[in-house]
């Protein structure tokens, strides 16, 4: 059963001399009961700002414009009253965001602020049955002595246990959706590793859906179920996890990939980089928005705007790339295999293929 229905979401905000910066732009997925879905790539590209237009958080932002259709079972989030959505948020919805320092007042102990989460939406429960409620959330997302450090002040906790206490208020009240924002961001490995394993814990343990957010491709492994990449505002490859990882369709899956540590390649090799930097929403540039930092683009692909379509013989797995599916498949090859002069005399020949036709 679909829980989440996102289609054609856009994001838009209006800035100074009437210019509009197309922050996301078109971008469709679906999450399942129980499912768990992928949102990838780097800082800029849409990720964060989709989710806060799914929790109807842009709002109160006056030079924001958001249309498109976001469903939560049957509810219309778009279109929802103040009321409805204050009702789902919290209690149905939960989001936990990057930052847990500046997320948790300062001035006000953890467990009342956790505690605070419950009573917005469970007005009739005593103050002994909240504190006990949060007690429970804290042991269940990991916080040693969890009685005592109800009475903890953010800055009292290291950043690990911050974002416990984070995930702790976003299951105050049992919600069937979680979206996780960057969970693991300014943590150290280790840490972040426990994070990962407790949001894959908690969502078997209680069944609820999980959208995770990172810029991280080797996070999302072990985590989710499907992945959506996202560039400049827009998915340009969707797979199950276990396809993506496998056999990506689009150079910029490949650079995410590429810049992953391996253990199966020889000490001493580079990662590799992706030259250059996304563009900016407000001046998005014509054909593939990729190509300007593409290896393999040719002089068409800055006129040609790729859409995303089957990967043929595959299931399930789309991509927005205008390279035919045979030469990816041979680049892929060579790149996974770690054979650069190989990849290199195929991107040398990407120059042979003929331009394709944009589109009427």
């Amino acid at each position: 059963m679909t829980l989440l229905d996102v289609r054609d979401l856009r994001v838009a905000f209006a800035g100074d001399g009437g210019v509009v910066a197309r922050a996301v732009d078109g971008v469709s997925f679906t999450v399942g009961a129980g499912g768990a879905l992928g949102i990838v790539g780097e800082s800029g590209c849409g990720k964060s700002v989709s989710a806060l237009a799914i929790m109807g958080l842009l709002r109160e932002v006056r030079s924001a414009q958001v249309s498109g259709t976001v469903e939560f079972d049957g509810h219309d989030l778009v279109g929802a009253g103040a009321d409805e959505l204050r009702a789902l948020r919290g209690d149905r919805i939960a989001m936990v965001f990057q930052d847990p320092l500046s997320s948790l007042h300062p001035m006000r102990r953890v467990g009342d602020q956790v505690g605070e989460a419950i009573t917005a939406h469970r007005s009739d429960r005593s103050p002994d049955a909240v504190r006990a409620r949060v007690t429970e959330l804290f042991e269940l997302v990991g916080i040693p002595e969890a009685a005592r450090r109800l009475q903890s002040y953010p800055h009292e906790l290291s950043g690990g246990m911050r974002q416990r206490v984070m995930i702790a208020m976003a299951l105050a009240n049992d919600p069937e959706l979680l979206i996780a924002d960057e969970p693991t961001t300014a943590l150290d490995v280790t840490v972040q590793a426990q994070i990962l394993e407790l949001l894959a814990r908690l969502r078997r343990e209680l069944g609820m859906a999980l959208v995770l957010i990172t810029h991280d491709a080797g996070v999302v492994a072990q985590v989710v179920d499907d992945v959506c990449v996202m560039y400049a505002g827009r998915i340009v490859e969707r797979a199950s996890a276990r396809t993506l990882f496998a056999a990506p369709q689009h150079p910029y899956t490949w650079g995410l990939l590429g810049a992953i540590p391996r253990l199966d390649r020889p000490r001493g090799s580079d990662l590799i980089p992706i030259e250059g930097r996304p563009p900016s929403p407000a001046a998005r540039p014509p054909g593939c928005a990729f190509a300007p930092r593409c290896a393999y683009a040719r002089p068409s692909h800055s006129v040609v705007d790729p859409s995303l379509q089957p990967v043929p013989g595959a299931l399930a797995h789309d991509v927005a790339c205008l390279l035919p599916a045979d030469t990816r498949s041979a680049l892929w090859a060579a790149l996974s295999d770690g054979a650069a002069p190989a990849a290199a005399r195929l991107a040398a020949h990407v120059d042979e293929l003929p331009e394709p036709e944009a589109a009427p």
